[in-house]
């Protein structure tokens, strides 16, 4: 789509857009594992990937490892779901960056005593 269409464009097609977007990869990740607790958030919306994200620490796995990518295909080159990730509180898990590959986030469940505290 041509970027000069995204002003011309109803809203309502966009959100449309980008939920069915977010549903192809959610799909994808379903249809297509890496391997166990692993999530490619290529492609996705920042709210689409919280929302899976979420929706995934639901079923409370000990570790979830979340490709979010480095930012190449993103606006000046600003990662903004690893970003988004990275900000916000995830309550009963810690989130860091992989030492071997800094476009993945690992999603560790906290000890009970160490969340309970807040």
């Amino acid at each position: 789509m041509d970027m000069r269409q995204k002003d011309t464009t109803p809203k309502e097609d966009w959100h449309r857009l980008n939920k069915e977007i977010n549903e192809t990869v959610i799909r994808w990740n379903k249809d297509h594992p890496k391997m166990p607790n692993y999530l490619d958030l290529h492609w996705m919306t920042v709210y689409g990937a919280l929302c899976f994200v979420e929706k995934e620490l639901l079923g409370e796995p000990e570790t979830l490892q979340v490709e979010t990518g480095v930012g190449k295909n993103s606006k000046l080159s600003m990662p903004r779901i690893k970003m988004s990730i990275l900000k916000t509180r995830w309550r009963g898990y810690t989130v860091r960056v992989h030492e071997e590959n800094p476009g993945v986030l690992v999603m560790e469940k906290k000890k009970k005593k160490e969340w309970q505290r807040w």
